[in-house]
């Protein structure tokens, strides 16, 4: 029992499931082993052991996914949905299961089951010392003997429910940008200091929430480019918009793109989750547990608008220019947080402005938003203090 055949599965969807779910302090549940699992190395389930018996705490990270909508002057711009990463602390508690081939005869099996179960720390000291040795005297007398592959030990854990600390951060960060003092968190978007988004006709407006099991992994568009922090972000801004221009159009000679500083965003640590094989020993008993962990990192944001066009358009860029950063200044508050649908806002009034002011078509016209992201590098995340009264609430 010092090398549990399979891990802990702390990611099993069965498991996450009842995580995300309305919990009080005490609330139980059992995660037999899997039997797609036992059933792959051929085995069916036997006798149990009450060892291991108390592993301890244990951590689950799963998020809340909390839906907002983002209005001007009273007018729908863009929907957003803001990951809330959750922690979910249980008490764990094991027995061992035996898993035993199908094809064994009754009597090899019977004698499996008794040494499974007389096994005793207190009286045969280290698990495997001892099934090995007894496996050595089995062998001794029943040539060919076994070779250890004809049984498993896998773990009957039972979790009891103690607590949820919540990460709202971003949340809390969204609220102060468009209802509190958002000059230190966009300052050149906001250059005023006692003045926000919501001066400007901007609402963030709670839609409402659900529980989901898992953090999605990080997905980035082709018009958000990740540096190292410190590394420059001029000529990045520039390289990747002549890449989105020339997929977007290869018949057309472009001159050098155009960039408008918008604004540099301090935003907050950006997370994802990783999961982690963690060996564990307790008293006799070594095991295994997969366990999913969040790390974060910073992350300095900077917007720029880039407008490019070609040699023969080149008498109307102040006309360009002009409508870019005007278009910039209006999806600059969703971008922050839902790029791809800023990205939206500022072409479709970066069209809008071009068709009023200029009266034509351009072809050769390409407008981009780009997001450099100055990020460092991946650590463990820091969680709130836990509080009494935190529980799953139902929605």
């Amino acid at each position: 029992m010092d090398a549990i055949t399979d891990p802990l599965q702390l990611s099993a969807p069965q498991l996450l499931d009842w995580v995300c779910q309305p919990r009080r302090n005490g609330d139980t549940f059992n995660l037999a082993p899997d039997p797609s699992r036992l059933s792959a190395r051929g085995f069916t389930t036997s006798s149990q052991h009450p060892l291991p018996g108390s592993l301890g705490e244990v951590q689950i990270v799963s998020a809340i996914r909390r839906h907002y909508r983002i209005e001007r002057f009273e007018q729908p711009l863009a929907d957003c949905f803001i990951l809330i990463p959750m922690r979910t602390t249980l008490d764990a508690h094991a027995n061992t299961v035996l898993g035993l081939q199908g094809s064994l005869n009754a009597g090899v099996r019977q004698t499996i089951v008794d040494t499974f179960l007389a096994y005793s720390p207190t009286h045969h000291g280290a698990a495997l010392t001892y099934l090995a040795a007894r496996l050595s005297e089995f062998n001794h007398d029943h040539p060919p003997g076994l070779n250890g592959a004809e049984f498993g030990l896998f773990l009957d854990a039972t979790f009891t429910w103690r607590g949820v600390q919540k990460k709202f951060d971003e949340v809390e960060w969204l609220h102060a940008v468009f209802e509190g003092n958002a000059h230190p968190r966009v300052p050149e978007l906001c250059p005023e200091r006692d003045r926000n988004l919501g001066h400007d006709g901007y609402r963030f407006v709670y839609i409402g929430e659900e529980y989901i099991q898992a953090i999605p992994p990080l997905r980035e568009s082709k018009n958000v480019v990740t540096l190292q922090q410190g590394e420059p972000e001029g000529l990045a801004v520039i390289k990747r918009s002549q890449e989105l221009a020339r997929v977007k159009n290869r018949d057309c000679e472009f001159l050098e793109p155009h960039k408008i500083r918008i604004t540099s965003i301090n935003l907050i640590d950006e997370t994802k989750l990783v999961h982690e094989l963690v060996y564990i020993r307790h008293q006799s008993c070594g095991y295994h547990i997969l366990m999913p962990a969040l790390r974060t990192r910073s992350v300095q944001n900077v917007l720029y608008a880039t407008v490019t066009w070609s040699n023969r358009y080149d008498v109307k860029k102040t006309v360009f220019t002009k409508s870019a950063h005007e278009a910039a200044i209006l999806a600059a508050p969703v971008a922050l947080i839902n790029f791809e649908e800023g990205l939206a806002i500022f072409k479709a009034e970066f069209w809008r402005l071009i068709k009023e002011r200029a009266l034509q078509n351009f072809g050769c016209l390409i407008p981009e938003l780009i997001l450099i992201k100055q990020a460092g590098g991946w650590w463990p995340a820091g969680w709130p203090e836990p509080k009494e009264s935190d529980e799953v609430e139902s929605h």
